[in-house]
């Protein structure tokens, strides 16, 4: 009688004390209920890879922009960075991530991303992460905001990222200005919905498969043509040089339209880099690569 008492209460317990540090982070951490809430605002991340990144996640749009950062090393070992962050909000967390390659840290980010509901193992990789992380001091995030931010990113795809080259501008004395958090663009993306118009793309063959923007090109007027999408190539061409894997650039915002263009050709799982051309032809180029399948 007795064990089966304390298996109940073993049971019973942190099942009380989960809930009720639940409702605690609930009701006094602000990001929480920005979170569960689906506020029209930005949840910031201050991720220190040798270049950092800077990561807005829009929770009612489920949409996240990705600043890669032109920082010098020489900044991020002097603390000068830190303590004269290049943003308009200090609002933000930071992470420290044990990869502090920038560009090995994004893969592997998006590979669990993306592999995770087919691969569900890995959720135990990541936790473990953030415990090594947390328990070195590396991050300030707190676990309830940890374990809701996953939540939230569960439903994403490398498709919802939206990726920035960003250089720090200087005024006329040569000193640096402040960088304006780009999660305004999420705010956009809203607009778009009412606009209905047509997506100007180019599509460019950077493979050895002769015909193959052709291809793709008459795929996506036929679509066009049957109401299914409305899309527009203005231009298709062979690219300079031969790419292993598919880019998808922006160059107008049109997030919305463009991720339902990548649906329907099968590269939904694609990011999306964002273009600075300042004079674009296209809202979209989509440069073709080697991993690139027709679809049928």
């Amino acid at each position: 009688m007795f064990k089966k008492q304390l298996k109940l209460r073993l049971v019973f317990y942190p099942i009380i004390a989960i809930f009720l540090y639940g409702v605690f982070a609930y009701f006094f951490t602000p990001q929480i209920q920005l979170l569960s809430n689906n506020v029209d605002t930005s949840v910031n991340i201050l991720v220190l890879t040798k270049e950092p990144l800077f990561i807005s996640y829009n929770p009612k749009l489920n949409k996240a922009v990705v600043n890669n950062l032109n920082i010098a090393p020489k900044d991020l070992k002097d603390n000068k960075f830190l303590n004269n962050p290049p943003f308009d909000k200090k609002d933000y967390f930071i992470l420290t991530p044990r990869q502090t390659d920038r560009t090995l840290f994004w893969q592997d980010f998006k590979n669990k991303l993306y592999s995770w509901t087919y691969r569900p193992y890995l959720i135990l990789g990541y936790f473990y992460d953030y415990a090594y992380l947390r328990f070195h001091k590396q991050t300030d995030i707190n676990l309830a905001t940890f374990v809701m931010f996953s939540w939230k990113l569960s439903s994403m795809t490398p498709a919802d990222f939206i990726l920035k080259n960003q250089e720090k501008p200087k005024n006329k004395k040569g000193k640096a200005k402040t960088i304006q958090n780009n999660i305004t663009l999420g705010k956009d993306i809203s607009k778009e919905k009412q606009e209905d118009k047509i997506l100007v793309i180019e599509i460019y063959n950077a493979t050895d498969k002769k015909g193959l923007a052709a291809a793709l090109t008459n795929y996506l007027r036929d679509l066009n043509n049957q109401g299914i999408l409305k899309v527009d190539v203005i231009d298709y061409k062979n690219y300079p040089v031969i790419l292993e894997e598919t880019q998808v650039i922006d160059t107008a915002g049109r997030m919305e339209s463009l991720k339902e263009l990548l649906l329907k050709i099968g590269l939904d799982t694609k990011e999306i880099n964002t273009s600075s051309d300042k004079s674009p032809i296209s809202e979209a180029k989509i440069i073709l690569g080697k991993d690139f399948i027709m679809p049928k």
